[in-house]
C-alpha cells in the first residue's frame, strides 16, 4: 500500500489560480458587454430611466451603478404586488377589467400599502387624459 502524499505548496497555489481563472472567465461570460442590463438582472423596469430620474432627482450627489438596477427591482415587485391584489378586487366584483377604483381598493385593503401610501391623495372620479378633465357629470 503506497503513502498519501500531502499536495506541495506550488500544486495547492497552481490549483487556487486555476480555481480564480475559472471564477474570473465565469464573471467575464455573466456581464459580457453584448447583454443588456435588464436581461442581466430579469426585470424588465427601465434601469436607465429609473438611474436618470435618480441622478437628475438630486437625491445624492452620486449615485452607485448598481443602485438603479435594485430600485426599479423593488419597483417592479411593488407594482406587481398591487396589480395582484387589483385584480382579486375586481375579480371579486366580478369584473374582467382593472379599474382605479380596483387599485384603490386593493391599496386601501392592505395593512403596508395603506401605510406606505398613507399621505397621497388617489381621486377615481376624475382622471387627466390628454389636457383635459373628464368627470362623471356632463355639463349641461
Amino acid at each position: 500500500m503506497a503513502a498519501v502524499s500531502s499536495p506541495s505548496p506550488a500544486n495547492l497555489r497552481r490549483k487556487e489560480e486555476e480555481e480564480e481563472e475559472v471564477k474570473r472567465r465565469i464573471r467575464c461570460a455573466l456581464w459580457n458587454i453584448g447583454t443588456s442590463w435588464p436581461l442581466k438582472a430579469g426585470i424588465k423596469f427601465p434601469i436607465s430611466r429609473v438611474g436618470r430620474y435618480l441622478r437628475q432627482g438630486r437625491y445624492a450627489r452620486r449615485v452607485a451603478a448598481l443602485a438603479p438596477v435594485f430600485l426599479a427591482a423593488v419597483l417592479e415587485y411593488l407594482v406587481a404586488e398591487v396589480l395582484e391584489m387589483a385584480g382579486n378586487a375586481a375579480k371579486d366584483n366580478k369584473k374582467k377589467l382593472i379599474t382605479p377604483r380596483h387599485l384603490l381598493l386593493a391599496i386601501r385593503n392592505d395593512n403596508e400599502f395603506s401605510r406606505l401610501l398613507a399621505g397621497v391623495t388617489m381621486n377615481n372620479k376624475t382622471a387627466h387624459k390628454a389636457g383635459k378633465f373628464k368627470s362623471s357629470k356632463t355639463p349641461s
